[in-house]
């Protein structure tokens, strides 16, 4: 669900510049950093659902920031 206009974020090669409400980072699976994430979820906290299922490179540290930047997240797949 794509709304107005925001900065750009960076997510690996993909270049975000939207509102946000679903994130699949399904394309960056093997690449997809903690920071990666926080960034993300600091300029995107509308998202309400995000997968990140197979992601081998995040921690706890990114569960802690969407668990903070995401109030009205309702789905996270990180199995």
């Amino acid at each position: 669900d794509i709304a107005s206009a925001r900065a750009p974020v960076q997510l690996g090669e993909l270049i975000i510049n939207a509102v946000l409400a679903h994130l699949n980072a399904s394309a960056e699976r093997k690449r997809l950093s903690d920071e990666d994430v926080r960034k993300v979820v600091t300029n995107f906290p509308n998202l309400i659902e995000i997968d990140l299922a197979g992601c081998e490179k995040l921690t706890d540290a990114a569960i802690v920031e969407i668990a903070r930047h995401c109030p009205q997240l309702q789905s996270l797949d990180v199995g």
